[in-house]
C-alpha cells in the first residue's frame, strides 16, 4: 500500500495485495502552502501538485496494472480530500469576511 499526504490528512492507495509489508508502504507529504484553497485557481495549483506527487509514488510500482491503479486510486483519494479542504477554507472565508 502507498500512502499519500495532503497536509495532516491521510489517503491510502492499495496498489498490490490486500496484506502489503511495511516495504511496500511510502509516505509523501504534498503541501499546500502559499496557496488559498478558498480560491479556485489556488486549487487547480494543487491539482497539479497532486498529480506530480501522486505519479512519482506510483512510479515505483514494478506492473503497469499496479502503477495504473496506484495513480488512479491515489488522485481519487486525493482529490477527494482537496476538496474537502476547499469547502472548508471556502466556508470559513464567507463567514469570516
Amino acid at each position: 500500500m502507498k500512502k499519500i499526504l495532503i497536509a495532516s490528512l491521510t489517503a491510502v492507495i492499495a496498489t498490490t495485495s490486500v496484506a502489503a509489508t511495511a516495504a511496500d508502504q511510502v509516505q509523501i507529504a504534498i503541501s499546500h502552502d502559499g496557496l488559498d484553497l478558498s480560491k479556485a485557481s489556488d486549487v487547480a495549483i494543487m491539482r497539479d501538485r497532486i498529480e506530480a506527487a501522486v505519479a512519482t509514488a506510483c512510479a515505483k510500482a514494478t506492473r503497469p496494472s499496479e502503477r495504473e491503479a496506484c495513480v488512479r486510486d491515489g488522485t481519487e483519494k486525493a482529490m477527494s480530500q482537496l476538496e474537502a479542504r476547499s469547502r472548508i477554507a471556502l466556508a470559513y472565508t464567507n463567514t469570516a469576511g
